[in-house]
């Protein structure tokens, strides 16, 4: 019986931790593919606004509210492939981690993006809450109310320009 009541436990651990293991790669998955879909809508000319809006609605991440999910867009010119230092850095809301952003429905009029520059985009969704307590340690202090596992994905592209009009 003790044996029996110790193994059950374990199990139950087990399988809390696989069910809050596939919700944040769920989670996880649903981000990159909005970063996917925002960097090619960037890529191809659109502003902020749009390219925010297509982040937060192709792919709801479950667990999250959409209006959460925060979108950076880093321009970078077309000599700095790997955009480590941004011309212009965009975003509707800041990120957590420092960003300085600068919030324009379009393109800055100092310094537009030209066709053959880097866009890179970052998806930022951190309040993805694990819920199963016996979990939670893993993740965070588990003496707080909620443990929020931030979910980040980011890709680069060329900038191509927005589509010749009619």
């Amino acid at each position: 019986m003790v044996e029996f009541g110790i193994l059950a436990l374990l199990f139950t651990l087990i399988m809390f931790a696989i069910a809050d293991f596939g919700m944040l790669l769920n989670g996880w998955i649903a981000v990159s593919s909005a970063t996917r879909e925002a960097g090619r809508r960037a890529s191809m000319g659109e502003n902020v606004q749009q390219v925010t809006d297509a982040a937060r609605n192709f792919a709801p991440v479950p667990g999250v509210r959409p209006q959460d999910v925060k979108v950076v867009i880093d321009y970078c010119a077309a000599t700095d492939p790997l955009c480590q230092t941004p011309s212009v850095t965009q975003c509707d809301v800041a990120p957590s981690d420092g960003t300085t952003c600068l919030w324009q429905p379009a393109f800055p009029t100092t310094t537009p993006p030209s066709p053959g520059d880097t866009i890179r985009v970052r998806v930022i969704a951190d309040t993805f809450d694990v819920i199963t307590p016996l979990v939670r340690p893993f993740f965070c202090n588990s003496s707080q109310p909620h443990c929020n596992v931030p979910l980040r994905s980011h890709i680069s592209m060329r900038y191509e320009g927005p589509p010749p009009g009619p």
